[in-house]
Formats: structure tokens, C-alpha cells, sequence
């Protein structure tokens, strides 16, 4: 016998939310897993509480919709009248804040590493920071009209989802703009800031795709949740991006440093007179010791490495280790 309402685009729609962002979330368990077990040797510890904390709350928030979804369509199944949506259920307040917290700290957590990039330029950071902030002031004003389906709270969520949309812009333009415009004259390290460029663009396309899907689904389709499934899986992709980042380190060092053994950490070649300089075409540091002449057409450069800026491309506040001796040195 078919229901007398029907459910596919209610309880269908977030089942489905549910099923596709629980793999995503299963994705994400093994970047958790590949991370403390291979790649945060050399990572501070509030980061590595910070990767906890973020896990920590995104377990809690896929518990609490399936506590919602089990109480709506399990316990309450068939009670049209009552409506289980009314009084608000507790898992969906709890749901809607965990989801909005982990999306917050993620997008902060990108403002403080495109203000390390931007070699402590706060502008475009703060312009992050309070595109993320009003974006958590609508959310929690959803939470007081989520049992209404209707133009109020479909307002507050359009103004939610299009902060969301403008801090992702953001993020992705900062990142960009800082990889594209701190490359140097070596072309291993343009090749590791290039790929850091093109995965910024692809997470933030990905973010964008699924937050203007719920933007236009939400709208088209006021009265129903088939823009849930789109929702969930935008919140479970910001983690399991953010994971992806940190477990590339390892591999964007080893096509920085090459097979060769020459360590060349995002190192920026400047000419200065303060500083001894390498001439055009040596070979090594013995040569270059040497009273070699350097040709008039071409004025010599020095080579300092920016640890400050590596950390904040690569390392993510890593602890620093002694370099060995590099063999020779690389002819730009």
C-alpha cells in the first residue's frame, strides 16, 4: 500500500543524502588512517589535534542525521498529523551545528595558511574569516526555522549556501594567486607550485559545483529535501579535500627534491650584492669559491631558501630538521 504522502523527495531525497556522504566519509577514515600512520611524523601537535578534532566532529554530525532520519522515518513513520518534524528533533540541531562548525574551522584553517602565504597580508584572510563567520550566523538562524519549509528558512539557506559560495572563491583565488606569483626561477619548484595551483582550482570547482546545486535545487524545489543530498556531500568533501592536501605533502616534496638527492625547498633566486653570489654557470660551491669570472652580460644571483614561505606552501608548520650536506648544486 503506497503512503498517503509521498516521501521520495523527503525522507527519499535524505536517505540518499546519506548513502553517497557516508562514502565519502569512509574515503576520508582512510585519509585519517594514511595520515597518522605515514604522513604527520614531522607535524606539530596542534595540528595533529586539530585532524583529530575535525574527525571527531564529523563522526558526530553523520550519527546525528542518522539519528534524525531513523526518528523521522522509523519511529514516527505514518504520524502525518503530528508531524515529527514538530517539536524540533534534538539530532537536528545537532546535526546542523556540527556540519557548520567542521565548515567554519576548515575554511579558517585556509585563512591562516593564504595569510602565511601572503606573507602576513591580512586582507584577503579577514575577508575569509568574515564571509565564513556570516555564513555560521545564518546557519544558526536556520536552526530556528528548519521545521518550517518555507520561504523564511528557504531565504536564510540561499544566504548561507551563497556565503559559502563567496568564501570558497576566496579561498580558491588567495591560494592561486599566491602559488602562481611566488614562482621562481627553478623549474622543479614552478612544477610543485603549478600542481598546488591546479589542485586548489579543481577542490574549489568540486565545492563549487555541489554548492550552487543546492542553491538552484533549494530554490526550484521549495517544499521538499532534494536538495539535501547535495548539501551532505559538499560538508563531507571539505574534510576529505583538507585530508587529501596534507597526505600529498610527502609526494610534492619528493617531485621538489627530485631523484638526485638536491634539496630545493621552495628556495626564491634574487639578485643581491650583501650576500655571496654563484656565478652563471658553476657547477658547485667549490667553483663557486673560486675566483672564476662571471660574465659582464649576465649579473650573478644568490640563493637563500625562505623557510617560512616552505612551511606554509608545503610543510604546514612542520618541524624543522638539519638538511645534510647537498653534494652540488643545480644550474639554473
Amino acid at each position: 500500500m503506497p503512503a498517503l504522502i509521498p516521501m521520495h523527495n523527503t525522507l527519499g531525497a535524505l536517505f540518499i543524502g546519506i548513502v553517497l556522504s557516508s562514502i565519502i566519509y569512509g574515503v576520508t577514515w582512510l585519509q585519517v588512517y594514511s595520515y597518522y600512520n605515514s604522513h604527520c611524523l614531522r607535524d606539530r601537535w596542534p595540528l595533529k589535534f586539530f585532524v583529530a578534532f575535525l574527525m571527531l566532529v564529523d563522526s558526530a554530525n553523520l550519527i546525528f542525521v542518522v539519528y534524525t532520519t531513523y526518528h523521522v522515518g522509523i519511529t514516527n513513520f505514518g504520524d502525518y498529523l503530528s508531524n515529527a518534524f514538530k517539536p524540533l528533533v534534538w539530532g537536528q540541531t545537532a546535526a546542523s551545528l556540527s556540519a557548520i562548525v567542521l565548515d567554519v574551522s576548515v575554511q579558517h584553517f585556509y585563512a591562516y595558511r593564504i595569510y602565511r602565504l601572503g606573507r602576513g597580508s591580512p586582507y584577503l584572510p579577514a575577508a575569509i574569516s568574515v564571509t565564513s563567520l556570516t555564513e555560521f550566523v545564518y546557519s544558526v538562524k536556520i536552526l530556528k526555522h528548519v521545521h518550517e519549509l518555507g520561504i523564511r528558512f528557504q531565504g536564510l539557506s540561499i544566504a548561507a549556501l551563497s556565503c559559502k559560495v563567496l568564501c570558497d572563491v576566496l579561498i580558491t583565488f588567495g591560494m592561486v594567486y599566491y602559488f602562481l606569483s611566488n614562482r621562481t626561477q627553478v623549474r622543479r619548484t614552478n612544477n610543485v607550485l603549478n600542481l598546488l595551483a591546479i589542485y586548489a582550482i579543481n577542490c574549489g570547482t568540486l565545492h563549487l559545483v555541489f554548492a550552487v546545486s543546492s542553491v538552484t535545487l533549494l530554490a526550484k524545489y521549495r517544499d521538499t529535501l532534494i536538495s539535501t543530498p547535495s548539501l551532505f556531500i559538499m560538508f563531507r568533501l571539505s574534510l576529505c579535500a583538507f585530508m587529501a592536501i596534507l597526505n600529498s605533502r610527502d609526494n610534492l616534496r619528493e617531485t621538489l627534491d627530485g631523484s638526485g638527492g638536491v634539496v630545493a625547498t621552495l628556495t626564491q633566486f634574487k639578485a643581491r650584492t650583501d650576500t655571496t653570489t654563484v656565478p652563471w654557470g658553476t657547477q658547485n660551491t667549490a667553483e663557486a669559491s673560486t675566483s672564476a669570472a662571471v660574465p659582464k652580460s649576465r649579473t650573478p644571483f644568490s640563493v637563500y631558501s625562505d623557510t617560512s614561505f616552505s612551511a606554509s606552501v608545503i610543510a604546514f608548520e612542520r618541524e624543522m630538521h638539519p638538511v645534510p650536506p647537498v653534494p652540488e648544486v643545480v644550474t639554473v
